[in-house]
């Protein structure tokens, strides 16, 4: 390979490559690959990394909403499905912790929790389709697990404050209350789609 000059222009500087991303999203293409492996710096690269962040982000958002419809204090079945979630969780804790021992091997870490992610994503599906109430406690603990890894690699800062997610309008106050009207939209798009489900008319809902 070629070796990385400005003569060259094959060389970029972090505060260059901020002009253009995040320093999450910086972050987070740097924990997709090994630490000691070549890494292509481009558009492919930031692109796949910005794919992976939106992953993150949408779950969150889905997680927050749902802690905002219910109150963990509320009576809430564990059913086989939450039960399963919640050791996907405890697999998932096991997985990263594996990785890291495995050289440090951050893609696999990022990977375990992508697919925990899907899990859950599929669990609140299945809650909305089979007109069920989630267990908020799972989702929470699948989203803090989330979030704990996260800030252990840097991608959510320690001082955020924040329990669960990505911190909101990063300098600013009030972010969370920011937020609020979008997580409401989302309560409000997702009791639509249960009561579509209810008259077997969902794509008419979500044509609205």
């Amino acid at each position: 390979g070629f070796k990385m000059s400005k003569s060259l222009k094959n060389f970029i500087t972090i505060r260059q490559a901020l002009e253009n991303n995040t320093a999450r999203q910086i972050r987070m293409c740097f924990l997709l690959h090994k630490y000691n492996a070549p890494m292509d710096y481009g558009d492919n690269t930031m692109s796949h990394a910005m794919s992976i962040e939106k992953i993150f982000v949408e779950f969150f958002h889905n997680v927050k909403a749902i802690m905002r419809e219910g109150k963990i204090i509320n009576v809430q079945r564990w059913d086989s499905s939450a039960r399963e979630l919640q050791l996907a969780v405890a697999s998932a804790t096991n997985g990263v912790d594996e990785a890291l021992k495995d050289d440090f091997d951050t893609p696999t870490c990022i990977s375990v929790l992508a697919d925990l992610v899907k899990a859950t994503n599929l669990y609140i599906s299945d809650c909305t389709t089979n007109e069920r109430t989630p267990v908020s406690l799972v989702i929470r603990n699948a989203a803090k697990c989330v979030t704990k890894i996260f800030k252990t690699f840097g991608l959510i800062p320690e001082s955020s404050g924040v329990e669960i997610g990505f911190p909101v309008f990063a300098g600013e106050e009030g972010g969370e209350e920011k937020l609020a009207p979008l997580l409401d939209a989302l309560i409000d798009f997702r009791s639509s789609v249960r009561d579509m489900a209810r008259t077997k008319d969902i794509k008419g809902g979500l044509e609205e």
